[in-house]
């Protein structure tokens, strides 16, 4: 993965992104509203901190007036992404990239959610899932529609490993769908959940549904 030399400037955002990622991130959140399981507004931000694979890419040569350029950015971070550890079995999920543009001014943030919709197919393809963060994003929470749960600091995109409840978001396009139920279809089948992830299963089945999914489907 390139990235940039850190600079004092690029140090000093790396510790309020820190600061905002243990402090928001990581933290218990009254606004999420999940019905099981943790409240933080991302579950897989602690464990990665934890683990020291919570990891920051700068690009301050990214200025916002670019779709392509952004676009093929990030699209060069999956195999780097996938070819970086842990790697044992349960610790994938332990890992998290975030990608810090540092230098795309609030009025152009909206570029991110343009790019995001552009290259979302890729990732999901690859069981890797993407999320834009910025001061204005405008993306709420699956249980509370009026909390908007991506207002970042500065604008950046987080990458981690596709998990069990991002049937999420997942269920509202064939192809995301057919790539999860690929990974995790097997898990449903056999009941394989454990008490905080059950009431994914309602949402499993109502995509299957939708998009007539058969069990010996892959």
């Amino acid at each position: 993965m390139t990235h940039a030399v850190l600079s004092p400037e690029m140090i000093r955002i790396s510790n309020e992104i820190m600061e905002w990622a243990i402090t928001y991130l990581a933290a218990e959140n009254e606004n999420i509203h999940r019905p099981k399981g943790s409240q933080a507004v991302c579950p897989f931000v602690k464990p990665a901190i934890d683990n020291n694979t919570f990891l920051l890419a700068f690009h301050p040569e990214v200025n916002g007036k670019s779709e392509e350029h952004l676009e093929q950015l990030l699209l060069s971070y999956i195999e780097g992404f996938k070819k970086t550890g842990p790697f044992r079995a349960g610790d994938t999920y332990k890992k998290t990239l975030l990608v810090v543009l540092p230098n795309v001014p609030n009025d152009e943030s909206y570029i991110l959610d343009v790019v995001h919709k552009r290259i979302k197919d890729k990732f999901v393809e690859n069981d890797l899932m993407i999320g834009q963060f910025h001061p204005n994003c405008d993306d709420r929470g699956v249980y509370n529609r009026r909390f908007r749960v991506s207002i970042a600091p500065y604008c950046l995109y987080s990458i981690r490993q596709m998990a069990l409840h991002d049937i999420l978001f997942l269920r509202d396009k064939k192809e995301w769908f057919m790539a999860y139920n690929a990974k995790f279809g097997q898990k449903f089948k056999n009941g394989d959940l454990d008490e905080h992830s059950t009431h994914l299963e309602e949402y499993y089945l109502m995509a299957k549904r939708k998009y007539d999914i058969k069990d010996n489907t892959r």
